[in-house]
């Protein structure tokens, strides 16, 4: 393995994902060069790796990014609620409330984006008397663990007027010979939203919103924050929640969660003193 081919690694790295990957892609490729070939001198590796290290910052500040999940649900509720105010095409009201319906899904059952976006009508999502489910092999998954959990109960009654109403007219829009897809969720052309076309609508409609994008991918802090703040002695329930294997991965949401509440109270006390300054003066 030589400097060439690592940088020309780096290079193709660099062009599909972010700074802080490239790094720790890099740091884990020297880990596992050093146990196959220990005799050899992997030096250059290490300075590259800490190069890039330095070099990459995280490309987004979770902290500032994380609302709450009930400000998340709120606001999927509303956007469905409101689709079909006034006299609305039903074009625009149809992407309305299917966007809605995907930020509920996405903040009740945050799964990633792989399997949000590759939920099929009769194959992941079921209905067997028992109720609706989201069911996706081990294979499906990223860390090979089964997802099989039921849509809440406060979606159900508004999955199926998608499913009845809007999702027909999206359907419609489809070109002449283009096949019927069974995706949830459908397009402005009438076929499976790919994981692009989601991500876009769900960071536009939380912008609009909060005046700041919330990317899928944050819903799982944002539901594992949550968690941690309102119910800190069962944090560990958000491991199962976001198909984590061990706690490990699921502690640093706890963290996060620590790092915000001390912030607010710090930026508490900072207000109740300069009230307290500022009363003082008026005295």
């Amino acid at each position: 393995m030589s400097p060439e081919r690592i940088t020309l690694f780096v290079e193709q790295l660099i062009k599909r994902v972010s700074p802080v990957s490239v790094g720790m892609m890099v740091g884990a490729l020297g880990r596992v060069l050093a146990v196959l070939s220990p005799e050899a001198d992997w030096a250059w590796m290490r300075h590259l790796y800490q190069d890039l290290k330095g070099w990459a910052e995280p490309s987004r500040d979770k902290r500032a990014a994380v609302v709450s999940a009930k400000a998340l649900l709120d606001l999927g509720m509303r956007l469905m609620d409101t689709a079909e105010d006034g006299d609305p095409d039903p074009y625009f009201a149809a992407t309305q409330y299917r966007d809605g319906l995907l930020i509920a899904f996405l903040i009740t059952r945050p799964m990633r984006m792989r399997n949000i976006s590759s939920i099929e009508l009769g194959v992941n999502l079921v209905s067997d008397g028992t109720g609706c489910w989201l069911r996706f092999s081990p294979e499906e998954t990223k860390t090979g663990v089964e997802i099989d959990m039921p849509i809440p109960d406060a979606l159900i009654g508004r999955l199926e007027h998608y499913l009845i109403k809007h999702r027909p007219v999206l359907l419609a829009r489809r070109k002449k010979g283009t096949p019927m897809t069974l995706s949830l969720w459908v397009s402005r052309w009438g076929t499976a939203m790919i994981e692009h076309a989601i991500r876009d609508q769900i960071k536009k409609r939380t912008k609009d919103a909060f005046g700041h994008a919330v990317w899928p991918h944050l819903f799982r802090d944002c539901a594992a924050t949550s968690m941690a703040v309102d119910d800190p002695e069962n944090v560990r329930l958000a491991a199962g929640l976001l198909g984590h294997n061990t706690f490990a991965t699921t502690e640093r949401y706890y963290v996060l969660a620590q790092m915000l509440q001390s912030g607010r109270r710090y930026q508490e006390t900072v207000l109740n003193l300069r009230k307290a300054i500022n009363d003082e003066e008026e005295e």
